[in-house]
């Protein structure tokens, strides 16, 4: 290690380098850097990272002008004229615009061989048609705005047997869901036709809709990955795409396929239409929006549409093999993650899979116990709490533990997949997702002590991120 030390104060230009080396390691997308990139981020945030790399470099360039290291001095120099530059192209880069998203189906527009595109676009014909209403509806008489019902509260008795029932679904959601797996299922044939589309209920449908919100189901279409890249090879070989073939094979390598293929396939369903994506992490999906005037429902549902994604799949086939009071944990706390906003991979938090995993872990330890559903859903969130504060893997095989070393730097959760020992299920968790799950667990267990039954419709109360100020 001295000797290392002795070298770099004698080359100087070589640390600096090595500075600017790192941050460009960080800040990369990559994928190899994003776990490193993800937890430097939480202890500086991303806006601050190049300010605090000047200042180091600052100091590194008065420290050898003061030694007269000329060498060293042009490196530095070269590091900060590359800082300078690179942020002067980030402030230079428009942003894009957010599109406006609407509530409500839109009209189905089709190619000249009958494929559906992008139903949310509006083509320039449905705007001169909207020009048209709008002149006609100019000549009418003002009417009085409606004003929006506010969402009823589904809680407000404070019975947790009607939250748990709200979490479990009924005979009437499988025939929805069976009926959007047949919608989808024909959409897609043409592309894939070998594929496999199930559709999941993540909850009682219509409970949820009465309360305001829009539920959800999980549509995963499920094909061999060499299958699925060969049928997008042949359609794109047709001149659907329109990129080049240096484009194509990118789209189609190992770590982008799934975005790729989830792009294209949600693109033909025309029933559906747009609502919002993520990317981010193992689990690539894109939220869909079924309207009520489809017929499916009385209610709009939202439809998480992926590809080749196990968990939603994991988590429904273990429905039926847990005990009772193991099921309603896992439904309690499966809306309680829902109304609190802490099961969003893409912030670095545990998905339903895992929270059910642990929900799964912790009825086994409790597996004597005859408590109320209330004691155990208190008994549990005291586990989480502990648990939250110090990690410690869960496990449900005897297989040998292969910890990344981030994780055990940062203090990171390990759920063994119940599926795939050895598998991560908390894969994608970062500290500020840990750090929001500590808050959201800290807080249910006080409101549990405080007031115990009393408190439930505050502990499953809706979540709102605090608004952010914007800057002048």
């Amino acid at each position: 290690m001295s000797i290392i030390v002795a070298e770099l104060m004698d080359m100087p230009e070589v640390f600096a380098l090595a500075l600017l080396g790192g941050f460009v390691f960080v800040t990369s997308k990559k994928n190899g850097s994003k776990q490193c990139g993800r937890q430097c981020g939480t202890m500086v945030p991303l806006a601050q990272q190049p300010n605090v790399l000047g200042g180091l470099l600052m100091f590194l360039l008065l420290l050898s002008i003061l030694f007269d290291l000329q060498s060293a001095s042009l490196a530095i120099c070269s590091a900060l004229a590359y800082l300078l530059l690179q942020q002067l192209g980030k402030k230079a880069t428009p942003k894009m615009m957010k599109k406006k998203i609407v509530d409500g189906p839109s009209e189905t527009t089709f190619s000249k061989n009958g494929d559906a595109v992008r139903p949310w676009r509006k083509n320039t014909q449905h705007k001169s048609v909207e020009k048209t209403a709008n002149l006609k509806m100019a000549n009418l008489k003002p009417v009085k705005a409606v004003v929006a019902a506010k969402p009823v509260h589904m809680f407000k008795e404070g019975s947790l047997q009607a939250i748990i029932a709200s979490g479990i679904p009924t005979a009437a959601d499988d025939v929805i869901t069976r009926k959007i797996a047949a919608l989808t299922r024909r959409c897609i044939k043409k592309v894939v036709p070998e594929a496999e589309v199930n559709c999941i209920a993540n909850c009682n449908l219509k409970s949820i809709s009465q309360t305001g919100d829009k539920p959800e189901v999980e549509v995963i279409v499920s094909v061999d990955p060499q299958v699925l890249v060969d049928r997008l090879k042949k359609y794109f070989a047709q001149g659907n795409s329109g990129i080049g073939s240096q484009k194509i094979h990118e789209k189609l390598g190992p770590d982008a396929i799934k975005k790729t293929a989830t792009k294209l396939l949600s693109e033909k369903l025309n029933f559906v239409r747009y609502w919002r994506s993520q990317f981010s992490g193992p689990e690539c999906l894109i939220v869909l929006l079924i309207s009520e005037t489809l017929g499916i429902a009385d209610f709009p549902i939202c439809m998480n549409f992926s590809v080749n994604t196990p968990a939603p799949m994991r988590l429904d086939n273990l429905q039926p093999k847990v005990s009772a009071s193991c099921k309603e944990l896992m439904a309690l706390v499966g809306r309680w993650t829902r109304e609190r906003g802490i099961k969003n991979v893409a912030r670095g938090q545990l998905n339903k899979y895992a929270w059910a995993l642990m929900a799964i872990h912790f009825s086994k330890r409790m597996s004597d116990s005859t408590d109320s559903v209330l004691e155990m859903f208190k008994a549990f969130m005291a586990f989480c709490v502990e648990w939250a504060e110090n990690p410690q893997p869960i496990r449900f095989s005897d297989q040998a533990l292969d910890i990344p070393a981030d994780k055990r730097f940062f203090k990171l959760p390990y759920i063994e997949d119940l599926y795939e020992p050895g598998v991560d299920a908390a894969v994608s968790t970062s500290t500020e997702g840990m750090d929001r799950i500590k808050q959201e667990v800290q807080r249910a267990q006080r409101l549990l002590e405080d007031g115990g039954d009393a408190n439930v419709a505050e502990i499953f109360e809706r979540w709102t991120p605090a608004p952010q100020t914007s800057k002048q």
